[in-house]
């Protein structure tokens, strides 16, 4: 008797669909299913492996919720039966499952993983991980891939490679540029970048010490915001630019003087105001604060008084911006 269990789900951008990852076949194994959201039978959409201990790393709908993208270790091995991570395009009903990147070497020498839909749905953007060591686990990411769906079979192209790795990448809200962390001119000094769909127009954004990690764009695509560190790893402040050479920065919560840090932030819907979590007020203490995104004005706390000692965890912007 094993437990069966439902590890991760995700609904359709339509609102028609649930998909979920779930070990219910069998024990140290997950499958990929989807339902319709009003019931019905599961359908499993993941293919079927071709070696034990297959697990579904992670998933995607599609824009349009017809198709998902999934990340898993299915079928392609490294050394000792090590499975290896492949990224594979598959229909919502399950039908027309194929792989669009993997299986690079014999044995594998990299693997591929979280797979990320460009916002109008014609390109994946892939991880790119190397192997450490004959025998070892992949390390962390150190590339990026973009596969355009438009074009058959393999067609997935380097977008940029890094010196040691990289990591945050996410699509423009316009699907016509990239944001990412890495270390791209001096090893282990990591900064901010946009690049075009293929690895075009090259631009680095932040210029602040040597550790700048986790952009996002604004909605209207045309600012990124990003945590600056002066030293590794902490503290961390709240930083805004533009994402066109030269643009000038701007510190939306400037803490690491003191200590302290910027946790976790979100734009607003409409672009005009940014959420974020920090012990501006109290050490180690994580409390949520509304600024500006121009930088004009004072943070406003709106986290109410907290338990002693506790902390704002997670939090969300409403669709229309007024409530968090």
């Amino acid at each position: 008797v094993y437990k069966r269990q439902i590890q991760n789900h995700a609904v359709s951008p339509d609102g028609q669909w649930v998909a979920y990852v779930s070990n219910v076949r069998s024990p140290g194994e997950t499958d990929l299913y989807v339902n319709a959201i009003n019931g019905g039978t599961p359908v499993r959409v993941s293919r079927t492996k071709t070696i034990l201990g297959g697990k579904i790393q992670s998933f995607e709908w599609s824009p349009d919720s017809s198709q998902l993208v999934y990340a898993a270790n299915l079928g392609n091995t490294r050394l000792n039966d090590m499975a290896v991570n492949e990224v594979f395009v598959v229909n919502r009903d399950g039908s027309n499952d194929r792989k669009i990147n993997g299986a690079v070497g014999n044995p594998a020498i990299v693997e591929v993983r979280n797979p990320q839909w460009s916002p109008d749905g014609r390109y994946i953007l892939q991880e790119v991980a190397r192997f450490s060591s004959a025998g070892g686990a992949a390390s962390v990411a150190y590339a990026l891939n973009v596969h355009d769906t438009a074009v058959s079979g393999f067609s997935s192209n380097r977008v940029v490679t890094a010196n040691n790795f990289l990591r945050n990448a996410h699509w423009s809200p316009m699907s016509d540029r990239i944001s990412f962390s890495a270390d791209l001119i001096t090893p282990n000094q990591y900064h901010v970048y946009t690049a075009g769909t293929f690895g075009t127009q090259m631009t680095k954004v932040s210029d602040n010490g040597d550790f700048n990690s986790d952009s996002r764009w604004s909605p209207d695509g045309a600012t990124l915001a990003y945590l600056d560190h002066p030293s590794q790893p902490f503290p961390a402040d709240l930083v805004v630019s533009g994402a066109s050479p030269g643009s000038p920065d701007t510190v939306l919560a400037f803490v690491s003087p003191d200590g302290k840090m910027v946790y976790d932030y979100a734009w607003s819907p409409d672009g005009s105001k940014i959420a974020y979590t920090a012990d501006l007020d109290t050490a180690r203490v994580r409390e949520l604060y509304v600024t500006n995104a121009d930088g004009t004005g004072s943070p406003t706390k709106v986290s109410g008084p907290l338990i002693s000692t506790g902390d704002v965890f997670e939090f969300k912007w409403s669709p229309d911006g007024n409530s968090i």
